[in-house]
């Protein structure tokens, strides 16, 4: 079980940002006004009164707010500028990082300047992260000199299999040993260090801040961090043993394998607060750390402009500024730029250059066009023994992951087979070039976790290629060339969209930007997250294993799948109630393509053949069915959603199903009004599920007032039209056939999805007996496998809500995820008060209405038409956080354990 009450209510937002040339003050002063100081105050001004200002939750005070209110360093290397501050909403994290949109006043158009940001989860108390910026923003508060931002990659080979046992037990290694380098007497010589802990959405799993007046400080723990071997955890044996690197190398002993590395790959971010940058010589801070003249080694690296060397040397020499040796100037080979010696290795001399680079005039830069530096820590420090650990372990877990690749033999007969089928040499190369890099990728030993959501997908392309090859082989005529370029050219920008916003920001491209339109926060470990649980609910429902694999995609407005690919809206990620709520519909969208589909196609034409009836005796509905407004095959994928993710819960359902309707800002209009033919379709679907399955329907309510209007002018004909319908279904037999394939389908589901459920006692549920009844009456038996299914969830759904495990089922089943699952979205929907509201805007500005807000009824949050969650209560949004929270980490874990069983399994079919 998760907790979500030992979870933080607040995390960290990292945004690191070049600065553009000449208008740095002016750019960070926009920064924080218009960025940060805006986005706090309007969250206020958007609550209802019983939240004003004066009794707004701690963090949003006015005289040292905590919140939105940013820690600034310069930073020595690729970026210029580093704004760590605290937040209590994911949906920030994905705000564009461009102040001049959010500007009140005139804006200013800022010169070239780029960013990127990190989140994810952080590891503190609330009350310690509201005191740690507390005692660093409050006048006269605690300011370090340094910072150092350290991005850790975890050793896959570990966290696949072990999870979260072994992030947790790295989080808890890493405290002890910078809390253990403040308290150690050999390090008085040294500054204590303050630092943070957050667990990344991005490439890499943990960012450790480091604050400190003392470089070295960071240079000694980060060298002790980096020699960290297994054995130096707390259940190491555990960890090795639910690993991928037991399962690769079970002949090894514990002992050798105890000695691999913690982490795989480290990389950090060096800055000088701000306030040294920005202040002037004259104040106590700057003048006391100009006093201290700190060490500092590094190398400076000027990209100066063709020709103008020379006048560089001039204009340093004009301003009096003995920062180099001007005698020592290189001109770095394959890039025209000159590397330019320091005259000492000191901090000052770096905040001088620092100085210039700021200036009003900025003249400079009327001769460099960019200044790179490099900081270089010294090799040995009385903390730490000399040298690295002579015992170390290596294994290559790379040779292991060769089988995960397509081998260049069947890449061959893939490039034979397109050229014999005609297809265009761009496509060809596209094809061929998209088996390059998932090769490339599967076997790096840092990305491939993110590669093998594309596993299935690779075979999936490769034996429909060679199945369209063998098609024509044998009928020896023409291959429909243009059919089969448009399903690869399909298939060519899944797997580009979804190779980009995987690979962005990672250790090989980490200093390229955030210029992807989906998003504004690395999501990387997110995406994954959610392509492993489709991966492993598809397996319940098709009948091969490991036979659907798609590739969870982002979607600017609404969710439309294919056989490929899922889309979902970035908020939805960090939500995971909406991908709950769709993520069983969006699977079995395409689940008739298996062998069931003779069988689902019979039943669509019979259906087909007898529905043309209604022309003559029901006009109205057939113009329904004309205009595409019934879709029976729809029906049947969303009753299988109904049973399977809501247990017969129609009331649950009914939220869920308009909750998630309301949030799509595709089916509004202009004015804020939903397109009042989507509202029928919704209408007659949700109806006709309920009746189909005996549930009554004709006292339903109005689930939003807002469309009270519409209902009032249709709920009685649409009824009176799924009645007709319904009776249309039963008197031609086709009803009797549509719940026999679906329940003889959900009793196959159910068979491949393990025994755990009947570890449960199957107690008799009141809602689910009725619908047994009904479905009795219709002369439809389910199966004892079915029922004991059902029962069993209805009464573990109960335990989770109790927070206990009393039947011991293993939380790394499907069982128990498809009950969690079910748990999370009613836990939501009671948090809710069971009614749905929704945020009413001003349509001709887009703000919302604060006057309606104040009216709204109790509710965990509101739905927002134009997409995800808006919320008028902040103890709400800390209550919601936490839960969320607590649900990404518990499916992060998830993901990771079955990870590892794909990885195995997949060997063993190879």
């Amino acid at each position: 079980m998760i907790d979500p009450d030992i979870y933080c209510s607040l995390t960290l937002h990292i945004a690191l940002a070049t600065t553009p040339q000449k208008q740095e003050k002016e750019f960070d002063k926009s920064v924080r006004e218009s960025y940060f100081e805006r986005y706090r105050k309007n969250i206020g001004s958007y609550c209802n009164d019983k939240f004003n200002a004066g009794s707004a939750p701690k963090g949003y005070e006015t005289e040292t707010p905590t919140l939105y209110n940013p820690l600034r360093y310069h930073l020595l290397g690729n970026y210029d500028m580093a704004y760590i501050s605290l937040i209590d909403n994911f949906k920030f994290a994905q705000k564009l990082f461009e102040p001049q949109v959010y500007s009140t006043e005139k804006a200013t158009l800022f010169g070239p300047h780029s960013f990127q940001c990190l989140t994810g989860l952080a590891q503190s108390k609330t009350d310690d992260l509201h005191q740690f910026f507390h005692n660093h923003l409050k006048p006269g508060g605690k300011r370090e000199y340094f910072l150092a931002i350290c991005n850790l990659k975890l050793n896959n080979g570990f966290l696949i299999g072990a999870g979260k046992k072994y992030s947790d037990a790295v989080i808890k290694k890493v405290g002890e040993l910078v809390t253990k380098f403040n308290a150690c007497e050999t390090t008085k010589t040294f500054q204590k260090t303050d630092f943070l802990l957050l667990q990344s959405f991005s490439w890499f799993e943990i960012s450790l801040l480091l604050f400190t007046d003392d470089p070295e400080s960071i240079s000694s723990i980060l060298k002790e961090l980096r020699g960290l071997t297994i054995v130096d955890l707390h259940e190491a044996d555990l960890i090795i043993e639910d690993s991928l690197y037991k399962a690769f190398f079970a002949k090894e002993e514990i002992g050798d394998l105890s000695k691999i590395n913690v982490f795989s790959d480290t990389h950090t971010y060096f800055g000088l607060n701000s306030d040294l940058v920005f202040g002037s010589e004259a104040e106590p801070f700057v003048s006391d750390f100009l006093s201290k003249d700190i060490k500092l080694r590094s190398d400076i690296e000027c990209q100066v402009k063709p020709g103008h060397m020379h006048l560089l040397r001039q204009f340093l020499e004009q301003q009096n500024v003995k920062l180099f040796d001007l005698n020592q100037r290189l001109l770095v080979a394959g890039k025209s730029d000159y590397f330019i010696v320091k005259d000492s290795q000191k901090a000052n001399n770096n905040l001088r250059l620092l100085w210039l680079a700021t200036a009003e005039d900025g003249n400079i830069y009327n001769h460099v066009r960019k200044i790179k530096t490099q900081i270089q820590f010294d090799g040995q420090h009385p903390y730490h023994n000399p040298g690295d650990r002579d015992d170390r372990k290596v294994f290559n877990l790379a040779s292991s992951l060769g089988y995960l690749s397509i081998p260049v033999s069947n890449i061959t007969v893939l490039e034979k087979n397109l050229k014999a089928l005609k297809i265009a040499r761009p496509i060809r190369s596209k094809i061929l070039k998209l088996f390059s890099n998932y090769n490339n990728g599967i076997q790096d030993v840092i990305l491939f976790p993110f590669f093998l959501d594309f596993k299935i997908f690779m075979d999936e392309l490769e034996e429909m290629i060679n199945y369209e090859y063998r098609i024509w082989k044998e009928n020896t005529g023409e291959p429909q060339v243009h059919t089969l370029e448009t399903a690869l050219m399909e298939r060519i920008k899944i797997f580009q969209e979804g190779y980009n916003i995987r690979m962005l920001n990672c250790y090989q491209f980490e200093d390229i930007t955030d210029f992807d339109l989906d998003f504004n926060s690395s999501i990387q470990q997110l995406l994954s997250v959610y392509s492993t649980m489709a991966f492993e609910l598809g397996n319940a429902f098709f009948t091969k294993k490991y036979w659907y694999g798609p590739i969870i995609q982002l979607n600017l407005k609404e969710t439309i799948a294919n056989y490929n690919s899922i889309n979902y809206y970035i908020h939805d990620l960090t939500s995971p109630e909406f991908v709950f709520a769709t993520i069983i519909k969006e699977i079995l969208n395409f689940f008739y393509l298996d062998e069931r589909k003779k069988e689902m196609q019979e039943l669509l034409d019979e259906h087909q053949q007898n529905v043309k009836l209604l022309s003559e005796s029901d006009p109205y509905l057939w113009e329904m069915i004309e205009l595409e407004l019934i879709d029976l095959q729809y029906y049947l994928v969303d009753t299988m959603r109904f049973i399977i993710s809501f247990n017969f819960d129609f009331e649950l359902f009914y939220y869920w199903f308009w909750t998630y309707n309301f949030q799509n800002s595709s089916l509004y209009n202009k004015t804020g009004g939903m397109n009042e033919i989507h509202f029928k379709k919704e209408l007659f679907r949700i109806l006709f599920i309920g009746k189909l399955l005996g549930f009554d329907t004709e006292n339903l309510k109005c689930p939003l007032p807002e469309i009270f209007t519409f209902w009032d002018r249709h709920f009685k004909t649409i009824s009176k039209q799924v009645n007709r319908y319904h009776d249309f279904l039963k008197e031609n037999d086709i009803l009797r056939k549509l719940l026999g394939f679906l329940f003889k389908f959900l009793d196959k589901t159910i068979g491949r999805m393990g025994n755990d459920y009947r570890n449960v006692p199957s107690k008799l549920s009141d809602n689910i007996a009725k619908v047994i009844q009904q479905l009795s009456n219709e002369g439809i038996i389910l199966t004892t496998q079915v029922v004991n299914f059902l029962f069993s969830k209805a009464l573990f759904c109960q335990d989770l809500a109790d927070k206990t495990n009393k039947y011991n089922v293993d939380n790394s089943s499907l069982f128990y995820f498809q009950c969690f699952m079910y748990y999370y979205l009613d836990n939501i929907y009671k948090a809710n008060n069971k009614t749905i509201a929704l945020l009413r805007r001003n349509w001709l500005t887009g703000q919302p209405l604060k006057c309606f807000l104040q009216e709204q009824a109790e509710h965990l949050y509101v739905v927002d038409q134009t997409g995800g969650l808006f919320f008028d209560d902040l103890n709400n949004l800390n209550i919601y956080f936490r839960q969320s929270a607590a649900m990404l980490d518990w499916l992060w874990n998830y993901s990771l354990k079955h990870k590892k069983i794909f990885i195995v399994e997949t060997y063993g079919r190879q």
